[in-house]
């Protein structure tokens, strides 16, 4: 997939494609949905056969740990790895209870050093840039998840060689309809490190 195509299936994409809402006391979204999503998007059906190594997180609820998933279905993994506590339905594997690997490791510069890298280069969207949050407690409950998981993190984000942190803030719930605004961040980010990165690579 071309970096276009990537950009076109981010803009092409619809809550209802990821969003599987259902009435449940462990979750309002089941996430099999966001799963299938991937899979449509990826060529492989195993993350093990990507000829880049690919490694994602999550965390394991029953042993307290951060885990890597490194084989299997990537939709799967996703799903595993996307899993908001309270919000999505936790995945079950072999008697353990695994949920979003950010609850641990935000930016899983630990999990790219275990791969093999020498270098790092982060990308933060979620720690950087906080804003107050709107006073209603749903919005104070989860600012509050937000600065619990980052202060977690801090000592492994700070620990990448160059970390790219996006100017954006998504907007609430009309968050998911600003896709063009967050990539344009993104690359206005990406541009401004350009520099570090040819430095670190000696480009």
């Amino acid at each position: 997939m071309t970096l276009a195509e990537m950009e076109q299936a981010i803009e092409d994409v619809a809550m209802s494609d990821i969003a599987d809402f259902v009435l449940s006391s462990k979750g309002i979204v089941n996430g099999k949905k966001l799963a299938t999503w991937v899979n449509s998007q990826v060529a492989y059906d195993d993350i093990s056969k990507m000829p880049i190594p690919l490694a994602v997180t999550a965390t394991n609820m029953t042993t307290r740990e951060t885990i890597m998933i490194r084989s299997g279905n990537p939709g799967h993994a996703v799903q595993t790895s996307s899993t908001i506590p309270g919000a999505f339905v936790p995945v079950e594997h072999q008697g353990d209870v695994l949920v979003d690997g950010g609850l641990f490791s935000v930016v899983p510069v630990y999990t790219a050093r275990a791969l093999g890298a020498k270098k790092v280069i982060a990308v933060d969207i979620y720690c950087h840039n906080q804003v107050a949050p709107e006073i209603s407690a749903g919005k104070i409950t989860l600012a509050a998840f937000r600065m619990q998981s980052c202060r977690l993190s801090q000592e492994e984000l700070n620990s990448a060689d160059i970390i790219i942190a996006p100017t954006y803030e998504p907007n609430g719930s009309e968050a998911f309809d600003e896709k063009t605004e967050s990539i344009k961040a993104g690359y206005i980010a990406a541009k401004q490190a350009m520099p570090k990165i040819k430095a670190m690579l000696a480009l």
